[in-house]
């Protein structure tokens, strides 16, 4: 037999109070091979089994542990680098193929308030790729245009020697890449996507919508 993720309640418990080491005890006595990483004696607060931890509020409440929030950033960053010669709408499918998979493997989870910053920064990164594809400031001046941007503040931000994340990140992207238009080539917030997946399509549940 082998103990994997997860702990033996009863016969821990017991071990704890003697002075015998709890694993030593259990490959000896029960003849069970333990993985020492993800087999400990501690507060829920500080385990963490397949993915997923646990907060205390006035009962605790399942959690998204970090390395998972952490793995999830670096396949959105993969997905969302500027420098990579993906389109536009290629880039939002392969978004909403990691969202789907990942939202329903941890919709029973709680994390509304970092899947809002997450969206936010999702959003940031999208314009960043289209600021790069307006390789010339004549085309990011039209662009600037298009929406009824002022002359002088289209200009100045066309012009800019201002980096392109400060830039993707100003409200003058968020004026002319609305999440509106990105919603038009198939954008879907993971917020708006978690709260459907956990409450169902009926629920009345909505997200504020953001730059």
């Amino acid at each position: 037999m082998r103990l994997k993720n997860g702990f033996l309640r009863t016969k821990i418990c017991s071990f704890s109070t003697s002075k015998v080491n709890p694993q030593h005890a259990l490959n000896r006595k029960l003849h069970l091979e333990v993985n020492e990483e993800k087999t400990k004696i501690c507060r829920p607060v500080h385990f963490e089994l397949l993915g997923h931890g646990f907060v205390s509020s006035y009962k605790y409440r399942l959690c998204i542990a970090k390395k998972s929030w952490q793995r999830l950033k670096e396949k959105i960053k993969i997905i969302t680098r500027k420098t990579s010669p993906i389109p536009l709408t290629e880039r939002i499918e392969r978004l909403k193929s990691l969202m789907y998979g990942w939202v329903n493997y941890f919709k029973h989870a709680t994390g509304y308030q970092k899947l809002k910053t997450l969206d936010s920064c999702i959003r940031c990164r999208l314009r960043y790729c289209i600021w790069k594809q307006w390789k010339r400031p004549k085309r990011r001046l039209r662009a600037f245009r298009q929406p009824g941007v002022e002359e002088s503040w289209a200009r100045r931000f066309a012009y800019s020697r201002m980096g392109g994340w400060a830039i993707a990140c100003s409200p003058i992207m968020g004026t002319t890449v609305t999440e509106d238009r990105l919603r038009q080539r198939g954008y879907i917030p993971f917020l708006e996507y978690f709260l459907k997946a956990k409450y169902g399509p009926s629920s009345k549940t909505k997200t504020p919508k953001t730059k």
